[in-house]
């Protein structure tokens, strides 16, 4: 083998609640990046399996909007993908009392924004259009 070694890697996938700390040292418009398209990717490459493991822990807390967000993008990742959501999402403390618009809203986009956003956003308090979620 000209004394060359072979490694064997492995590699973790880092679960939702890794993601954490960086949503606490991070403005709003960076979290929302950093879960749809950080974590987003993570679990588009993801197993089945995998996917599981990654939601099966509920994260810290960051804040009461981020916290229900956090909640509806595992929920609407699993109802997606046919997996059960972890219970974790179903925590009262996972729902908004008032709905905000993540991402920002123009008032002209109110209505477009309402209609697309997926029920399991919904479900927690929250609007987001549903093209927000697409993992680039």
């Amino acid at each position: 083998m000209n004394g060359s070694h072979v490694m064997n890697a492995t590699t973790t996938i880092p679960p939702l609640a890794d993601y954490v700390p960086e949503l606490l040292r991070s403005d709003d418009r960076f979290r929302l990046r950093l879960l749809l398209h950080g974590f987003g990717f993570v679990w588009q490459h993801a197993t089945q399996t995998e996917r599981t493991r990654l939601v099966a822990a509920e994260p810290d807390r960051v804040d009461d909007r981020w916290d229900a967000f956090l909640a509806a993008y595992v929920e609407h990742l699993c109802d997606q993908d046919g997996l059960e959501p972890p219970g974790w999402i179903r925590c009262p403390t996972r729902r908004l009392r008032r709905y905000w618009f993540a991402g920002g809203c123009v008032p002209s986009d109110t209505d477009r924004t309402k209609r697309t956003t997926p029920r399991a956003f919904k479900n927690h308090g929250i609007y987001l259009p549903l093209s927000e979620l697409r993992v680039v």
